[in-house]
């Protein structure tokens, strides 16, 4: 996979930068814009399909480094939503109560963890659907941060595999949103590296579902 992965991300750099260079070609049509916007968009998301391997082989032959320092998991999540929900910010309702929010972290790995909690609840909730994220320091030294969706939700049957890698719980349903299934499993396993918590939960199909992350404080 680690071969496979970085085979597969050489030829996609240089299409990358073809469509930056393209986009910043103003004599193009609109409609030609367009359609380069998509070519970005759809190889920015091979592209991080691809990076998703890669952390798996990390992940999986103990080859994940991180770099630990003080950080602002409020910044951290606010920065993950403006990157994944900015289409759709009247979805979302944004409630960080927490007051101890500083934590160590490598900032980089905490923003995917989040990245990739929202990226699910939005693949996973219908337009028009609310979003929450809030905080709170359940216990001293704590803080508890939750992504609530009002999406599909998950069978109860489903949630001991929902952070496996490559099990997609409802292939119909991943077939029509796309993705390997590597999101929950990467979050789990940075989270676990940050030694925090992880948790899914939800009582059944179409009752949403809410991702539920626990650190320590500094």
């Amino acid at each position: 996979l680690a071969v496979l992965s970085h085979s597969l991300l050489t030829p996609l750099t240089p299409v990358l930068l073809t469509t930056s260079l393209l986009q910043e070609n103003h004599s193009l049509p609109a409609e030609v814009q367009d359609d380069v916007q998509t070519i970005r968009r759809h190889v920015e998301l091979e592209a991080r399909l691809i990076d998703d391997m890669l952390d798996l082989t990390r992940i999986t032959r103990g080859k994940l480094q991180l770099h630990f320092e003080p950080a602002d998991s409020h910044k951290i999540i606010k920065d993950a939503i403006k990157i994944c929900l900015s289409d759709r910010m009247e979805d979302v309702t944004i409630a960080l109560a927490a007051k101890d929010y500083y934590v160590r972290a490598d900032p980089g790995r905490l923003t995917q963890v989040f990245w990739n909690l929202l990226s699910n609840a939005r693949k996973f909730t219908p337009q028009g659907s609310k979003i929450l994220v809030r905080s709170e320091n359940p216990a001293p030294g704590r803080i508890r941060i939750q992504v609530i969706d009002s999406g599909i939700g998950i069978d109860p049957k489903a949630l001991p595999r929902i952070f496996n890698a490559f099990d997609q719980v409802d292939s119909a349903v991943a077939r029509r949103v796309g993705g390997l299934g590597l999101g929950l499993t990467i979050a789990k396993a940075l989270v676990d590296a940050h030694g925090g918590t992880l948790v899914a939960s939800s009582e059944g199909p179409g009752t949403g579902s809410t991702l539920t992350v626990e650190l320590n404080t500094l």
